[in-house]
């Protein structure tokens, strides 16, 4: 499978609009998604993780690197559940985390925010993603 990861940049950019504008029973039906797609996929997860690991031992890597690459059904599993406790978050967004007020009568508030789109590039360690 080829991915272009400049298209996915902007695909997620574009969908990150969206999102900042989701409210929670949105967002938390689209995790439950997620938590619902990795439980019914946690075979194929862990079948395909398994073919990357006989590859990374082909290539010599490390004991320790083997282990944070490894993604079996226990820790597809584990990550399934971190999406439950997301869940049950309080939604960030929103919240006035502080403020002041000018002598000049204007007020100022800290309000949480969505923060967009960040990529991340590493080379181990699938069930940090979540």
């Amino acid at each position: 499978m080829t991915m272009d990861l400049n298209d996915i940049g902007a695909r997620a950019k574009e969908a990150s609009y969206v999102l900042a504008q989701a409210g929670t029973t949105l967002k938390n039906r689209a995790l439950q998604t997620m938590y619902e797609a990795f439980c019914k996929n946690s075979g194929k997860i862990a079948a395909a993780n398994a073919q990357d690991i006989l590859a990374a031992k082909g290539n010599g890597m490390s004991d320790a690197m083997i282990d944070r690459l490894t993604f079996d059904v226990r820790r597809v599993e584990k990550t399934a559940n971190a999406i439950l406790d997301i869940i049950a978050l309080p939604d960030p967004v929103g919240r006035v985390t502080g403020g002041s007020t000018h002598p000049n009568g204007m007020s100022i508030e800290k309000v949480t925010a969505p923060l967009g789109v960040i990529g991340v590039i590493f080379e181990a360690r699938p069930n940090v993603t979540i």
